[in-house]
């Protein structure tokens, strides 16, 4: 772990990890030469490589970095010990294992017995088949004492049962991956030949479903997850919305197997959510959000992302329905709390708030304000976000050094944009027109109309079954050329 990241997470510490951290480091002996370096990245903005080496030498430097790193993964892991059934499942094999070495077999086996029951009933299939095969090797061991040949293929068939279940949960996850490359990379299917290999698919699942032999949460859920983005693949956006329900529905059912663990169905969520903004259902989102809000979680970084979340899609609700007096409302609102949740998040997650409330300055030509959020999470945090909200916030930031008419320093940063999109090959069609419109607009034409006119018509002629076109749909670019236009045409 470098120290870039080391900083990083020092910052993402909880209280509750930072007090693991402190009675951890507090019980230790001798020169902690370590708690200087962590001081350090707490409280210092740029690290400087130069001055920490000629402090600690380059070797001490590399030993603290080392020291550190493990003794905060050691207080994290303390600090969510006892947080969740996986991690009592793990402490209880470890407790298992070490009570067989000292000689406490029957105790060992106690343990084994509850972990079974416990990652049955929780549906944590690896556990169970970590406790029966650790079972039957100690039982091999005492030479099968006390087990007859019956009990001993009932042990075995059990664990065949469930390695067969997982494999057919990989299976059938496999599948769902490879849906969703092909729906993120092409969007909805229109041709012949596309729809026939997506019912290969289909009959992939189907025989997965025919053939399984235990259902369960997880088998449930994929199918449904499976299914929705089919019909979202196929343009059925009321087959898509129906399994929506469905699975929140079946999630809201077994609460139970998850609620120790609600990363899955948070981003769960924040799919479903991101589907009904490209599919243009903003009514259907409210619900959502709220089933988002409504999650309860012991983990404060948990509560952060669902805040962060749900702030995101509200703030989308009202960017796409042309609500920006309620958008500015709303951020008023929730002021100090976005600023606790751009410190305290991932920094994917902030990054995709602070372009959405730029887009949301920018529409109410708070231009300044827009390229404070811009400017932050480009400079602060470009190689820690996704590239798509990446290129975004570039187009976003040429369009509002336009509106600004900073023409030459427009032309500069067009031609910077122009050579990282091709050094990193991500130049599309899409970009490359919306380029076209900016340099052409930087040339300050004489027949603007026209032109604002002939860009419409090339957005509108597009294929909408094309997942780029979130790209046009996300910064409203349509609406931006359709304001413009009207604007020349007044004038």
């Amino acid at each position: 772990m470098n120290l870039i990241t080391l900083k990083n997470l020092i910052y993402s510490l909880s209280k509750a990890e930072k007090k693991s951290f402190s009675l951890l480091t507090g019980m230790q002996e001798g020169d902690k030469k370590y708690l200087k370096l962590y001081e350090y990245l707490l409280t210092t903005k740029n690290i400087d490589i130069e001055n920490l080496e000629k402090s600690y030498t380059k070797n001490g430097l590399e030993a603290a970095r080392k020291h550190l790193t493990h003794n905060l993964m050691k207080a994290i892991r303390q600090a969510e010990n006892d947080k969740n059934v996986e991690n009592r499942l793990i402490i209880d094999l470890k407790d298992a294992q070490i009570l067989h070495r000292k000689g406490f077999v029957s105790e060992s086996f106690e343990y084994l017995d509850k972990i079974k029951q416990t990652a049955l009933n929780n549906e944590l299939y690896p556990y169970f088949l970590m406790a029966a095969r650790l079972e039957l090797q100690y039982l091999t061991r005492l030479q099968l004492a006390g087990l007859d040949e019956f009990e001993m293929i009932k042990k075995q068939s059990k664990i065949e049962e469930i390695l067969e279940h997982e494999m057919q949960v990989h299976r059938h996850s496999s599948l769902h991956e490879i849906l969703l490359i092909r729906y993120w990379r092409k969007g909805t299917v229109n041709s012949l030949k596309e729809k026939t290999k997506l019912n290969d698919l289909l009959l992939e699942e189907y025989n997965i479903l025919n053939n399984r032999n235990y259902r369960s949460f997880e088998s449930q859920k994929l199918h449904l997850n499976f299914q929705s983005a089919y019909f979202m693949m196929i343009g059925d956006h009321e087959g898509s919305l129906k399994l929506f329900y469905e699975l929140d529905a079946l999630f809201q059912k077994n609460t139970h197997l998850w609620k120790d663990s609600p990363t899955y169905y948070i981003y769960l969520l924040d799919g479903i959510l991101t589907d009904l903004c490209a599919m243009e259902r903003f009514n259907e989102m409210p619900f959502f959000v709220n089933q988002l809000k409504n999650i309860s979680s012991d983990s404060q970084d948990l509560n952060w992302q669902i805040e962060l979340l749900a702030t995101h899609h509200q703030l989308t609700i009202f960017n796409q329905t042309n609500q920006f007096q309620e958008a500015a409302t709303f951020l008023e609102f929730q002021k100090e709390m976005i600023e606790k949740l751009t410190v305290n998040t991932p920094f994917n997650s902030q990054a995709q708030l602070c372009l959405t409330i730029a887009i949301t300055h920018f529409w109410r030509q708070e231009y300044k304000q827009t390229l404070r959020f811009l400017n932050f999470m480009l400079n602060n945090y470009r190689n820690t976000f996704s590239y798509q909200i990446y290129v975004q916030s570039r187009f976003l930031f040429l369009i509002t050094q336009y509106e600004l008419a900073n023409f030459d320093y427009l032309r500069y940063e067009i031609r910077s944009f122009e050579r990282k999109l091709k050094a990193d090959k991500q130049e599309s069609f899409l970009e490359n027109l919306l380029l076209e419109i900016l340099k052409k607009l930087t040339q300050k034409p004489k027949n603007l109309l026209k032109l604002f006119e002939d860009f419409i018509k090339k957005i509108q002629a597009l294929d909408d079954s094309s997942n780029q076109l979130r790209l046009f749909k996300t910064l409203l670019i349509e609406r931006w050329l359709l304001r413009n236009k009207i604007d020349e045409f007044n004038h």
